[in-house]
């Protein structure tokens, strides 16, 4: 099964730097997505470690879609999520829409 992320919401730590806290994720249904909802980053690390994919889900400037696999990094000890190596130097979840 696979699960697409639309849009994040950041949180800033104390040292002023920005990550991901939770995303908007939903499973793919026959009329777009199903199941949308709101899930901690740690979730989705869970999701991918268990060998379930999750992608990134967005349009471009002419509304074409733009998908990214997302995989789990780890920095100090502290899972991070981020999409997999492209052709482009910005990481395609930055590029998502935020959530309050």
């Amino acid at each position: 099964m696979a699960y697409f992320i639309t849009k994040v919401k950041y949180q800033e730590n104390s040292n002023h730097t920005k990550h991901i806290s939770q995303v908007l994720i939903g499973e793919p249904g026959y009329y777009g997505l199903s199941n949308v909802r709101i899930v901690l980053r740690e979730e989705v690390v869970g999701l991918i470690e268990s060998n379930l994919e999750v992608y990134t889900f967005n349009k471009n400037g002419y509304g074409q879609p733009v998908i990214a696999k997302v995989e789990v990094v780890a920095i100090y000890g502290r899972k991070y999520i981020k999409t997999v190596k492209d052709e482009t130097e910005a990481d395609n979840l930055g590029e998502l829409p935020e959530f309050n």
